[in-house]
């Protein structure tokens, strides 16, 4: 068998494939999905993507490269026909975390924090966080969704274990700082 041939065979399957948003909302500044699928945004308050999350593959990775306008943290929500999911407990997102900053100190945190999960904690200046979730699309009320996020930046690294209860369908979601806003860059792809 050729390669090309194998390749065409394995299909999507071969490796993380590129996922192009339906549409992009932002809670205030801009944002837009090129024909490629990385979504731009620009002073944001929150960025959600739409019809990114689907049968054609189980799980994701989102890779953000992003500045923020303040020291913060970023909280994600996953997302149903163009709404956020927001449910409490028991059908709500858990979080455990930590830090290491510039001065070698260690922070550790984790939370019920019902309406919203975390996949970073930032300083000011450039920084990504990088978070993989686990079938979003076809999980119900036998099983939950999670993820791990890893980020980083000019005086921070952190660390994310992440899961959300509940029987639901998710086909997006959304990233919102707890303060302030931030500017950058999304992609999005399946693998399974």
């Amino acid at each position: 068998m050729t390669r090309s041939r194998q390749t065409a065979d394995w299909g999507s399957r071969a490796g993380l494939a590129k996922v192009i948003p339906s549409s992009v909302a932002v809670g205030s500044g801009t944002g837009s999905a090129d024909s490629l699928g990385t979504v731009t945004f620009t002073s944001v308050s929150s960025v959600s993507l739409n019809n990114v999350f689907s049968s054609n593959y189980q799980n994701y990775r989102v890779v953000i490269n992003f500045t923020p306008s303040t020291i913060g943290t970023l909280g994600f929500r996953f997302r149903a026909n163009g709404t956020d999911n927001t449910n409490g407990t028991p059908s709500g997102y858990y979080w455990a975390g930590a830090y290491l900053y510039q001065s070698g100190s260690v922070t550790s945190n984790s939370s019920n924090y019902n309406n919203i999960g975390r996949v970073a904690r930032y300083d000011t200046g450039t920084g990504f966080t990088n978070f993989d979730v686990m079938d979003p699309y076809t999980y119900g009320s036998a099983k939950s969704t999670a993820g791990f996020s890893t980020g980083g930046g000019a005086d921070w690294e952190s660390l994310f274990n992440y899961y959300a209860d509940g029987n639901y369908s998710f086909d997006g979601f959304s990233l919102i700082p707890s303060a302030g806003t931030i500017t950058g860059k999304i992609r999005v792809y399946g693998y399974n």
